[in-house]
């Protein structure tokens, strides 16, 4: 191993040398140090630092890599020979007269971020981007151009035929095609010029060519013997096929193999075999062949999916329309772009890419780019590909200019956003990026997972990948891991394969559930400092286990990471219903819910007495009947009442002031922060609110649709205060994360299936979803995309448990009826992929019968106590704008309260998005003067307001600490609401910003003064900050700051 470990150790150095590489590298290998300590390296050649660029695909991952390479510039490392290259940078920054904190203004970003710079920067093609918003919900401009050309195109009504009219159906096909069409759109060339007939010699080539590939690749697994075994049974019973062709596999798999791809138990006449003497002996032949084949059987099932690439003739004569139909489609949708000056992310990869083909990034740029590294390369799509490939247009040939990615094949699990493992393994095999000779490297050595782990992964893991790649399925051969760390402390892999004797499954997931919270109580006890995770393939899979631990085993501290649906939050369905009952005086059932509420509380009997004879009238109508509170009791009169005059007082406001402010205010005002059931819910209003400003395109409306589809799409955290808690989230979410301790329930549950796509397309080639009971090349399609999903899952399980340090539990629950059974486990998930080796030691456990299903678990119904509807109530002309702690009269005559709530905004938008502030200003300042100028300022007012906001924009990018404040850190939270217990009373506090930076936690205020003397300023608000500090007294240590917005100064009060 230590032989191992030093020939790695020359790999490493070799990667943070001259060159360009590709390197591959197993979990817990340090990939991400080797890349930071090469960027570091890298510094030492270039005259500027800009000159680097390093991209990854999530602002998080940038975040992270951004924080690692600043930390390292600024504090001592234990890494002797890392502590003299940051030496040398600093003697080569102060050399080459590098601005003091030229660290803040390195390039490391997303490469969605770069494509989006690239856009700007030149606008050399007609509507490429510049100013452009990026809409993440684009759902209703597709919906749009669907619409304007299904009912315009000439072409759409042979589409709609083919689908048997259903056009509900065909607009969601083809909303999902439009979101991927990245992958697909540049391929629409490939028809370009070419008649029926070249078009079906192409189908006919591409079925001969996969009939031959699969043919060669049974002859590479069978050995000679085999072959001449299977010739002589087959000529036995098929004397007319005498080639060893696909026809004689085909016949040869139909022979041996049931409909399921199982071998046959029993041969007879239906076979071809006869019942004498010569078919007895033929039937011992073949008994004898399939025992040597027993592992045969997956590859030659896959000859019948095959042979579904002959039958394509029922939608050939439609690729012409519907081609036609996509580009027209397309066409529209640019046109919309333009319109709206608005994009999705789509477009910037292409348009960037469109960019890069006239130009090079240099020229755009206008610096010169020397160096680019790609970290978690293994999550490339082809279109992002491409756009690397033209970064790196001028690199081949000059030795100055290097490439650099890294990544693990073994750890890509985003075929979801259409990463392609085959890009990896396919510049890995060629040594080729475009023109740029790329030499492949690989590392052994796991350096986080304990010795047991990685011998448990190295003899049962290694099963569920190939013994060579199949690059063309996304099947990549397994990699053993070398141990990198002697430590030997925890349990290892620990299987728990649970035998439940019932045959509900309500009843087995909820036993599962108790079972492993007891399980995390006994680690947590046995290990408190533990960093424990809970890792599942689908957010839907905690759905028991979050609901028990809530109910059963309350001392267990948990944190969700976005795992529950904001739908189902008790807080988020009061505000929305109040939300749509404001905004339709019609809708019946928003009300009643609206007066069912905790915030109102009126019983059912009191419904009824308000709408049971009022049908004909609207709410708003039926509520200001004088002789409607005469029927109620006094306490229901009371809280009718108060509803009545809170929404007379403000509802002129609506459409004058910004839609968010008008519903809080209200909802405030009417005590729902009071009727929460827990105080971190307000992380949940602030989610909701977010979601009315993107629904909202003017302050007139909202657009319910669209704000109803970004509430299905919105899930949320549960935050606990403990310092330690559990973190449940998915795997997708861990990845590049790590514990001492992981646990993987539900094992034995799968995930829903893709609904099927209009099209699906491979090697150019395109298939029509098959409307009929034949399998066609649509189905050979779905089956190759399936296997390619299939060969994720290994990797999928492969990351979760090399997330762990000590021990992994894998968790298996299953009926008692199902244990015998040949495949006990439900196809398709991670214990079907695993059970040979979780099954050993089995545990049988009978249900609890005092538990009530997960289900049936309902919380209390809660309503505002009765003192909070007492008091005279009058209307008035304030609305409270609880965000930012003032209040505001309707005539919004506070000018600079109106320009400190924008620029909080403004910086609230770079940390949270990581936006371009050049790109924001000059998005938004036409957008501000619009604001003042519909409020009523004055021109002069309008003009200051403006300036100022171009002034702390500049002061963001010009200034040290403005640079600072708009990085993104550690624990990084804008505006979150806390609660603490203040001597007996609940106090809720909202400090602007607080984040953890080199172990240090930062609080810090934003404020906006035309006054100089910022330090004195300051002090006069340290009682407050010092208010903020007690919500983290058990944390870290704490630096209390104040950043003045429009002077670009950080005052610390410390």
């Amino acid at each position: 191993m230590n032989q191992s470990i030093n020939t790695e150790e020359l790999i490493r150095e070799k990667a943070t040398g001259p060159g360009s590489f590709i390197l591959e590298a197993p979990a817990g290998s340090g990939k991400t140090s080797i890349l930071t300590k090469r960027f570091l390296s890298l510094l030492l050649q270039v005259k500027k630092p800009t000159e680097i660029i390093a991209l990854t695909f999530t602002n998080k991952a940038a975040q992270e890599m951004k924080n690692r390479i600043r930390s390292a510039l600024k504090n001592s490392q234990n890494d002797g020979i890392l502590n003299k290259i940051i030496h040398k940078i600093k003697r080569h920054a102060e050399k080459l007269n590098w601005d003091q904190n030229f660290e803040d203004q390195l390039r490391i970003m997303t490469i969605d971020k770069l494509a989006l710079q690239v856009i700007n920067q030149a606008p050399i093609l007609d509507n490429a981007g510049l100013n452009y918003q990026t809409d993440e919900n684009p759902d209703e401009i597709y919906m749009q151009a669907i619409n304007e050309s299904l009912n315009q195109s000439n072409v759409a009504s042979a589409i709609l035929d083919y689908v048997e009219n259903d056009q509900r159906k065909l607009n969601a096909q083809l909303i999902n095609i439009l979101k991927k069409r990245d992958q697909w759109l540049t391929d629409l060339t490939f028809y370009v010029g070419k008649d029926l007939e070249e078009i079906k010699g192409e189908y006919i080539k591409y079925a001969n060519q996969e009939q031959e590939q699969i043919c060669s690749k049974i002859k590479d697994e069978l050995s000679e013997d085999i072959i001449n075994d299977i010739q002589l049974i087959m000529q036995s019973i098929s004397p007319e096929i005498k080639k060893i062709d696909f026809q004689f596999w085909l016949a040869f798999s139909n022979l041996v193999l049931t409909k399921e791809g199982s071998f046959r138990k029993q041969f007879d006449k239906r076979h071809g075999i006869t019942n004498d003497e010569a078919g007895k002996q033929l039937k011992i032949k073949i008994a004898d062949l399939l025992l040597k084949l027993s592992n045969k059987n997956n590859i030659l099932y896959q000859l019948n999916k095959v042979n579904y690439c002959n039958n394509f003739i029922n939608f050939l004569p439609l690729l012409p329309d519907l081609i036609l139909l996509l580009i027209d489609i397309n066409q529209r949708l640019m046109t919309l772009f333009t319109k709206l000056r608005t994009f999705d992310f789509s477009q910037i990869i292409l348009n960037a890419s469109r960019v890069l083909e006239q130009s090079n990034l240099a020229l755009i740029l206008d610096e010169k780019i020397t160096h680019i590294l790609v970290d978690e390369f293994q999550d490339t799509n082809y279109a992002q590909l491409k756009f690397i490939e033209l970064l790196t247009q001028n690199f081949a040939g000059d030795p100055e200019k290097t490439f650099f990615a890294v990544g693990d094949p073994m750890q890509s699990i985003y075929r979801f956003r259409k990463a392609e493992v085959e890009i990896f393994k396919k510049i890995q095999l060629q040594q080729r990026l475009g023109d740029l000779h790329v030499s492949p490297l690989q590392l052994k050595t796991n350096f986080r997972s304990n010795q047991k782990i990685i011998e448990w992964l190295n003899t049962n893991i290694c099963h569920l990948f190939p013994a060579t790649d199949n690059i063309e399925l996304g099947s990549i051969a397994f990699n053993a891991s070398i141990v990198g760390r002697n430590e030997d402390m925890g349990t290892g892999i620990k299987p728990h394969a649970i035998i439940i004797d019932s045959d509900n499954n309500d009843t087995i997931y909820q036993t599962e559930a108790i079972y492993v919270a007891k399980l995390l109580q006994t680690v947590k006890q046995k290990n408190p400092a533990y960093k424990i995770a809970v890792l599942t393939r689908s957010r839907s899979h905690l759905n028991e286990l979050i609901t028990t631990i809530k109910r059963d085993f309350k001392d267990l501290p948990i944190q969700a990471i976005e795992i529950n649906s904001i739908k189902n939050n008790q807080t988020f369905e009061d505000i929305y219903m109040l939300t749509k009952a404001l905004f339709n005086f019609d809708d019946k059932i928003a009300w009643m819910a609206l007066l069912r509420s905790p915030i109102i509380g009126l019983k059912n009997r009191e419904l009824a007495l308000i709408f049971e004879n009022n049908h004909h009238l609207n709410t708003w109508s039926i509520l200001n009947d004088n002789n409607l509170l005469k029927t109620l009791n006094e306490q229901s009169a009371k809280r009718l009442h108060k509803l009545i005059i809170i929404i007379k007082n403000n509802i002129d406001l609506r459409g004058r002031v910004s839609q968010s402010y008008f519903i809080e205010s209200i909802w405030r005002q009417l005590n729902g922060d009071k009727a929460m059931i827990n105080f971190e819910d307000m992380h949940v209003v602030d989610n909701f609110l977010n979601l009315v400003d993107q629904s909202s395109h003017n302050l007139l409306s909202i657009d319910f649709t669209r704000l109803e589809k970004l509430i299905d799409e919105t899930y949320i955290s549960d935050i606990d205060s403990h310092p330690n808690p559990i973190q449940f989230l998915t795997i997708q979410k861990s990845k590049g994360l790590e514990y001492d301790a992981v646990i993987i329930p539900n094992m034995n549950k799968t995930t829903v299936n893709e609904p099927h796509s209009l099209f699906l397309m491979d090697k150019k080639l395109i298939s029509m979803i098959n409307m009929t009971d034949e399998p066609n090349l649509y189905d050979y399609h779905r089956y190759k995309e399936k296997e390619r999903l299939r060969n994720e899952y290994s990797r999928l399980l492969y990351v979760a448990i090399t997330r762990a340090k000590h021990e992994c539990h894998l968790i298996t629950s299953m009926s008692k009826d199902k244990i015998d059974s040949p495949s006990p486990c439900n196809e398709g998930s991670f214990a079907s992929l695993l059970w040979p080796s979780i099954n050993k030691d089995l545990v049988e456990i009978k249900p609890n019968s005092q538990q009530n299903p997960y289900n049936e678990f309902i919380p209390k119904l809660r309503r505002l106590k009765d003192h909070f509807f007492e008091g005279n109530l009058k209307t008035n002309n304030e609305i409270y704008d609880g965000q930012h702690e003032v209040y505001i009269n309707q005539s919004f005559s506070n000018l600079e309260i109106e320009i400190g709530i924008i620029l909080h905004k403004i910086l609230e938008l770079i940390v949270k998005k990581q936006l371009f502030i050049d790109n924001l200003s000059k998005n938004s300042l036409n957008y501000f003067e619009d604001y003042f100028t519909y409020y009523r300022f004055s021109k002069d007012d309008t003009s200051y307001a403006i300036e100022q906001i171009k002034i702390a924009i500049h002061k963001l990018k010009t200034t040290q600490d403005g640079q600072w404040i708009t990085n993104q850190f550690e624990d990084d939270l804008s505006e979150m609401k806390y609660s603490i217990d203040d001597l007996g009373q609940s106090i809720s506090l909202i400090p602007d910003r607080t984040f953890i930076e080199n172990n240090v936690r930062w609080i810090v205020d934003y404020k906006f003064t035309k006054n100089s003397d910022l330090e004195k300023i300051a002090l006069s608000y340290r009682s407050q900050l010092e208010g903020y500090k007690k919500i983290f007294e058990h944390d870290r240590n704490i630096n209390l700051a104040i950043y003045f917005i429009n002077h670009g100064r950080l005052v610390t009060l410390n």
